[in-house]
């Protein structure tokens, strides 16, 4: 593989596309390696939505609480 120029769009696409289809082949090359980051992905997603879950509720603790004061005014003719 040869390095990619950045400065063209083109060739970026076509070494992303490249990338892809040798990564969706090496689970025909190697199932253990592919079943091993099936896991690893599931363990890392489940350990980002309880990190998520735990600053959503942290936010919300620590919010100000919403301010109820009703605001009335007149329209100007």
């Amino acid at each position: 593989m040869t390095p990619v120029d950045m400065a063209s769009p083109v060739e970026a696409v076509t070494t992303v596309r490249e990338m892809v289809t040798d990564l969706s082949q090496m689970c025909e090359r190697n199932p253990e390696a592919c079943e091993r980051g099936r896991e690893l992905i599931s363990t890392v997603s489940e350990r980002a939505r309880v990190a998520a879950r735990a600053a959503y509720e942290a936010i919300g603790q620590n919010a100000p609480a919403p301010d109820e004061t009703i605001h009335t005014g007149t329209v100007a003719n």
